[in-house]
């Protein structure tokens, strides 16, 4: 479980953050915001929900918390 957890969190880490911040870039000049805003809410609730089902695993959960923290650290472009 404890691999699976930290390729979970490598993937998160190193691929959606970095293109979610990415995104987030591209749409300084207003189009596409909200498309990105909900990506970035749907993003979280997935967390919240492996969150939820690997709650018997402190590691497990610790490192999704660390995740979860990082995307929502992505703030949105502000209009």
């Amino acid at each position: 479980m404890d691999e699976l957890t930290q390729h979970l969190v490598t993937l998160l880490d190193k691929g959606l953050a970095p293109t979610l911040s990415d995104a987030r870039k591209q749409v300084e000049q207003g189009t596409g915001n909200e498309e990105y805003k909900k990506v970035k809410v749907d993003l979280i609730l997935q967390l919240d929900a492996l969150r939820v089902l690997l709650a018997d695993n402190p590691a497990a959960k610790a490192s999704l918390d660390g995740a979860k923290e990082r995307v929502e650290g992505i703030k949105p472009v502000k209009k």
